[in-house]
């Protein structure tokens, strides 16, 4: 028998207007960087989102992969006039042009081709092609109740399978090399995502399905790699969650979101990796 969770059948605006009555992944990050940025950015509103430029080429390159047959009804090439000479959008032509389509994914020629360069070196991959083209759900919201705060969760999977959870990353280094994408995982928190949405899908079908991260190099010959992370890396996520959880349901009943560090001095000890790079360069 499953537990909380549930399919939301919401559009994207509805998802995301969500964060006063439910936490996502990424406003959990938010918190755990700064209790009062999250207050801002998602209860009162008060900070707006990140700028929506900073997130399209992303967004394409989802449409691309996930949604292939709506990708021209959403995404809109920009016509080169109206960019600055150097390719900006800083012209009043293209605020202009922006304005009449406030509700499409704004790229560049060269930023379409780019994806679906992309796309093409993807599909080669046979275990990529699976995961992105097998029987399953696409973009698919799920809600649950976090069992220990009584907090309600959300999270959105790129593609949910009867055997894994997929997440699509795009990613500017080469994803073959896996040390420089072991220190991207960890500095950007994917195992705390991983963590997250296992334990999302978890409570929707009562199975503990495998988070698989399809990586995609965005640049030639656009290389790729497909990775799980170790049940030690997921369990270490699902503890930082835990005491995040836990700590913005207390901020939320005590109505209090200012820092632990607030009206302190604190002192910082050198970091651990600063004295192996000391000794590295010694040697």
């Amino acid at each position: 028998m499953a537990g909380t969770g549930y399919i939301w059948d919401v559009s994207d605006d509805e998802y995301f207007a969500d964060a006063g009555n439910s936490v996502s992944n990424s406003e959990l990050k938010d918190y755990r960087t700064d209790p009062d940025l999250y207050y801002q950015r998602h209860i009162t509103k008060s900070i707006p989102p990140l700028k929506k430029d900073n997130l399209t080429f992303g967004s394409g390159t989802h449409a691309w992969f996930l949604i292939p047959e709506m990708f021209d009804s959403l995404v809109v090439e920009i016509p080169e006039e109206v960019l600055a000479k150097n390719g900006a959008k800083s012209t009043k032509a293209y605020r202009e042009f922006a304005d009449e389509h406030p509700s499409k994914m704004l790229l560049k020629e060269k930023e379409i081709l780019q994806i679906k360069a992309m796309g093409r070196a993807a599909m080669n991959d046979p275990t990529i092609a699976s995961l992105l083209t097998d029987d399953g759900i696409t973009e698919q919201p799920i809600k649950w109740v976090d069992s220990i705060t009584g907090l309600t969760c959300r999270c959105k999977t790129d593609r949910l399978l009867g055997r894994a959870t997929v997440d699509l990353k795009t990613y500017s280094g080469n994803p073959r090399d896996m040390w420089a994408v072991a220190r991207h995982i960890e500095s950007m928190g994917y195992h705390n995502q991983a963590a997250f949405y296992q334990d999302g899908v978890t409570e929707f079908t009562d199975e503990v399905r495998p988070f698989v991260f399809i990586f995609i190099g965005k640049e030639p010959p656009y290389p790729t790699a497909t990775i799980t992370l170790s049940q030690d890396w997921i369990d270490a996520g699902r503890e930082k969650n835990r005491s995040s959880l836990n700590s913005l349901s207390e901020s939320r009943k005590l109505k209090n979101f200012l820092p632990s560090t607030h009206g302190q001095i604190v002192c910082l000890e050198r970091p651990g990796f600063a004295a192996f790079r000391d000794e590295w360069e010694l040697n």
